[in-house]
């Protein structure tokens, strides 16, 4: 579900020009994200367990869930986002 909001965002605010390449970015951000996850992950459980990583990674997911709120619902009132 998360892909509709985006997709929808990247086409009303990247040129049509850029499009191609903004997707292409988004997909090499994306997989290499994961990559790197997996590539952590093993190892960051054994140092400070699982149930800590769970609690991190929720930490971060709501962070970023916070500021993305911040960002975007200032657009949908008209006032301008903040920097």
């Amino acid at each position: 579900m998360k892909n509709i909001p985006l997709t929808t965002l990247r086409q009303m605010l990247v040129p049509v020009a850029d499009l191609g390449a903004s997707t292409r970015a988004m997909g090499i951000a994306s997989v290499g994200g994961l990559l790197i996850t997996m590539l952590i992950m093993p190892r960051l459980c054994n140092q400070i367990g699982a149930d800590a990583v769970v609690v991190v990674c929720g930490a971060c997911w709501i962070g970023m869930g916070a500021i993305g709120l911040q960002r975007f619902a200032a657009r949908e009132i008209g006032a301008p986002a903040p920097t």
